[in-house]
């Protein structure tokens, strides 16, 4: 995911510091990868298209997740600027398209163990489907 060669480009720029630092800045959030990395938590449910939060009046857990993070970030003085992925990148297109094809099969997978009743490497197969 992401951009090819980016973390290399800019590693060499990177300033390790505690969020703290940043406090009364502005700080724009890959809300994307947050996401992303938060469908860990209900990967099987949704998987299989449950969605049992809906039934108790809650918020999805990857909602949540979020959420938590963009309060963790207020809590210490910054100010979240939440960005999202935007329209289909023409550079993108073959590799869109292989990775939906690899959900695909990852997820024809998932739900065959889960037929066979193993919950574990069903939940394991979802959580790289996202």
């Amino acid at each position: 995911m992401g951009i090819a060669g980016l973390h290399k480009a800019i590693t060499p720029h990177v300033k390790v510091t505690h969020v703290r630092e940043l406090a009364g800045q502005r700080v724009a959030v890959d809300t994307s990868a947050w996401l992303h990395k938060s469908v860990f938590t209900c990967a099987l449910d949704l998987g299989l298209g449950r969605t049992p939060w809906t039934d108790r009046g809650e918020l999805p857990p990857y909602v949540e997740y979020c959420l938590n993070l963009a309060k963790m970030l207020q809590s210490h003085g910054v100010k979240p600027l939440l960005v999202f992925d935007g329209g289909q990148m023409p550079l993108k297109i073959e590799e869109n398209a292989k990775r939906s094809a690899s959900r695909k099969e990852r997820m024809a997978k998932a739900k065959a163990r889960y037929e066979k009743n193993d919950v574990e490497g069903a939940t394991q197969m979802f959580q790289q489907c996202p």
